[in-house]
């Protein structure tokens, strides 16, 4: 499955909110997180934070999020007839984690960003934080001591191609200075201990893999030794 993580500066945060055992977000209880009433008889999208435990600088917590409500065909095929096509309305179950540092000036969420940025929505619905992205300089990519190549990138284009991706082993090394300013997300082969692995790097500072071998507590090492190298 691999892992991931998410990581924004904390600008604002009810601090008091977050020093609960348990949490229940009910923002997201109010009529206006749903596009139609047939929305209702599934039950409402549900948030619930339960606050772990402090290691290491760090306050742990853990979260069981139903997503938003997903609308999906599915046909039944029936012999000599035509396909009947049924609408049907489903919620995802989400479990992870995610972690503030020592002063709550940072969040770093374990999780793919879909599912990060749908948290962060209605954390912010609640008014119990507000953050920013923190960026990664991808200038600096070649300073990685621990990249072994940088394999591919995707960048903004103009024009009717709004996306355009490269590949090619050593890309990092034909890329002016100039052209990674539209850079927004790099791959690259990364060594961490005894292992070679492949990392994906959004400029937004997300970082996956998609590596069995690489726990929680490893994507978030491997962000800190990047981001004292990308981060501004």
């Amino acid at each position: 499955m691999g892992s991931a993580i998410t990581t924004l500066h904390i600008t604002n945060i009810k601090k008091e909110i977050f020093e609960q055992k348990t949490i229940s977000l009910e923002k997201q209880k109010e009529l206006g997180e749903f596009e139609g009433f047939e929305n209702i008889y599934i039950g409402y999208p549900k948030t619930t934070i339960e606050k772990l435990y402090t290691e290491k600088d760090l306050h742990y917590y853990k979260v069981l999020m139903s997503s938003d409500t997903i609308k999906e065909p599915i046909y039944v095929y029936w012999e000599g007839l035509e396909e009947p096509k049924i609408t049907t309305l489903y919620q995802k179950v989400l479990n992870f984690f995610f972690a503030f540092n020592k002063d709550y000036s940072e969040i770093y969420i374990f999780s793919p960003r879909d599912i990060s940025n749908l948290f962060i929505r209605r954390l912010r619905r609640e008014k119990y934080i507000s953050c920013n992205h923190i960026k990664f300089n991808f200038k600096k990519i070649s300073e990685l001591e621990n990249m072994d190549s940088a394999w591919g990138v995707w960048e903004d284009h103009e024009g009717v191609e709004r996306k355009r991706a490269r590949f090619g082993k050593g890309i990092n090394e034909i890329i002016d200075e100039k052209e990674y300013e539209t850079i927004t997300t790099i791959y690259m082969d990364y060594k961490y201990g005894a292992e070679l692995i492949q990392l994906t790097l959004n400029v937004e500072g997300r970082i996956s893999t998609t590596s069995k071998n690489i726990s929680q507590t490893d994507i978030f090492v491997i962000f800190e030794e990047i981001r004292e190298v990308l981060c501004e």
